[in-house]
């Protein structure tokens, strides 16, 4: 499970198991933005045109749930692969 060579240069195990944490929980978010995504679209299905804006209105929190969790996903991937650099690289 050690993916840094030799344990890591800067922080060691312990930022490996942090930066492998924030991995999965960034995926996990991806995962709710396909989900959430797939079911949103579905909410649509079978609402009459007189309806659909009424519809929208009352749910449009739930349609910023995909780019929020896109935004948290890419932030946390980006976070994990920067830990994962400096413990390749190294401390400065």
């Amino acid at each position: 499970t050690n993916t840094a060579p030799g344990g890591g240069k800067c922080f060691g195990d312990t930022a490996i198991k942090v930066q492998i944490t924030l991995e999965w929980m960034a995926m996990g978010f991806f995962f709710l933005v396909i989900m959430s995504s797939v079911i949103l679209t579905m909410d649509l299905d079978g609402v009459p045109n007189s309806l659909l804006l009424h519809h929208l209105k009352r749910i449009n929190i739930l349609y910023a749930l995909p780019a929020t969790s896109l935004f948290v996903g890419v932030w946390l991937l980006a976070i994990g692969y920067g830990i994962d650099i400096g413990e390749r690289n190294g401390c400065p």
